[in-house]
């Protein structure tokens, strides 16, 4: 619904197979829609930039603990990231192009940024974890696991320390499971991203907003039904009668048994009655 330069380069981004996305590339993507006079290519050399940084300090042969002090030394002091203390009410926290002019953001993006410089500057592909209340990055090695707590500096973590260390701090008591550990690849990676600054726009009631983080995260995510029905609820409320009505029947389609389908076919009778009387 809503075209844009930078719209067209994260639709032809989303179209590509998991592995071939670049998360830095669609990271800054998302930020151009939003702050359209920035040049995505800048940033990408900043990175860079950083990376050659890292490059200059240590290389894969190091070993995971010397890259990890390495990098932790160059992103947390030399360079002065740092988490954003009101990151979940704030836009900015969560758009890549404002986290490198202030050097503050949410840890989700942080943590974006700090396995973009490490994998450019190094070669070690640090996967990223979605874990209950938190994100993590994380390394296999000969021993097993590490996990980077990029919330508390950087920290290295084995994988029987996340309940005391993670969990328990937050209060959450449930009985451990691996299900905890949700490894995100570069399409999870950016869903997640987008989905944060939806539930920001969305507590805000700014529905133009929302409407078009929903529209990028179904082109992420096209066979989500609860996305798709979210979309047609954002069109209807902005006035997209028939990009609406396409949207809640393709839901009730796909989830005609949904516990929410009844409210839905009320909202799509009504759609489909204004089209009758105008």
């Amino acid at each position: 619904m809503f075209a844009s330069h930078a719209r067209e380069q994260f639709l032809e981004l989303a179209r590509r197979d998991d592995p071939e996305i670049d998360v830095l590339r669609g990271a800054l993507l998302i930020a151009q829609e939003e702050y359209p006079q920035f040049w995505v290519e800048d940033a990408e050399e900043q990175v860079e930039a950083m990376a050659e940084k890292l490059a200059h300090l240590v290389d894969a042969a190091s070993g995971l603990h010397n890259i990890v002090y390495a990098a932790n030394h160059l992103f947390f002091e030399q360079l002065g990231f740092k988490g954003h203390r009101s990151a979940q009410d704030q836009p900015d926290a969560f758009l890549m192009n404002r986290v490198l002019e202030e050097h503050r953001g949410s840890v989700l993006l942080l943590s974006i940024l700090y396995q973009q410089i490490v994998r450019r500057g190094t070669g070690i592909d640090l996967e990223t974890v979605d874990f209950p209340g938190h994100v993590l990055l994380a390394s296999e090695g000969g021993s097993g696991a590490l996990y980077l707590d990029i919330a508390d500096g950087g920290r290295l973590l084995l994988a029987d320390e996340l309940e005391a260390e993670i969990l328990r701090p937050q209060g959450i008591r449930r009985p451990w499971s691996d299900d905890f550990l949700r490894h995100l690849g570069p399409r999870g990676i950016l869903a997640r991203l987008l989905t944060e600054l939806k539930l920001i726009y969305a507590r805000r009631r700014d529905v133009l907003r929302t409407l078009k983080v929903v529209e990028r995260i179904v082109l992420l995510r096209p066979e989500s039904a609860e996305e798709r029905r979210d979309r047609g609820i954002l069109y209807s409320l902005s006035g997209h009668r028939m990009a609406a009505i396409a949207d809640l029947e393709d839901y009730l389609t796909m989830r005609p048994e949904a516990a929410d389908a009844e409210q839905v076919r009320r909202r799509l009778e009504k759609l489909l009655r204004r089209g009758l009387s105008s």
